[in-house]
């Protein structure tokens, strides 16, 4: 990466964490899962395969647009229930055995095309910070 890869790269985390900050502080954006907060993303989390466990939830027009990403989706999945102009709910789910990291993102900051959307590359490139997800 270039110098100015790299500096728009923090510019852009730096502003999404400020907004999530803010929301968090105005009651918008929840955290779910044990531990976690807009300062702290990285605890990692232990599933049972099959277990559903709410994330996150947004609400609706919700700046940061914050989502969430999972490098590898037949391990862990992310369920989105929308619930109408931006708010959502955000659920992992635990399909198979082994390990996968879950990324926070800025879902503007993803490409449009689903396909470019799914790849590692794009997902590590819009995270916001991540974790890592065990499923038994």
């Amino acid at each position: 990466m270039t110098s100015d890869a790299l500096l728009r790269r923090a510019t852009q985390r730096l502003v999404a964490a400020i907004l999530i900050s803010l929301l968090c502080a105005c009651g918008g954006v929840a955290f779910h899962l044990p531990e976690h907060s807009a300062e702290h993303m990285s605890v990692p989390v232990r599933l049972a395969a099959g277990e559903q466990r709410l994330a996150l939830s947004t609400p609706s027009g919700a700046g940061a647009d914050l989502r969430l990403a999972s490098e590898n989706p037949a391990i862990v999945a992310i369920e989105v229930r929308e619930h109408g102009m931006g708010a959502a709910d955000l659920t992992l789910v635990a399909k198979a055995p082994g390990s996968a990291r879950v990324h926070y993102v800025n879902r503007s900051m993803l490409p449009r095309d689903p396909v470019k959307r799914a790849q590692i590359d794009y997902i590590r490139a819009a995270s916001l910070g991540s974790f890592l997800v065990t499923v038994k």
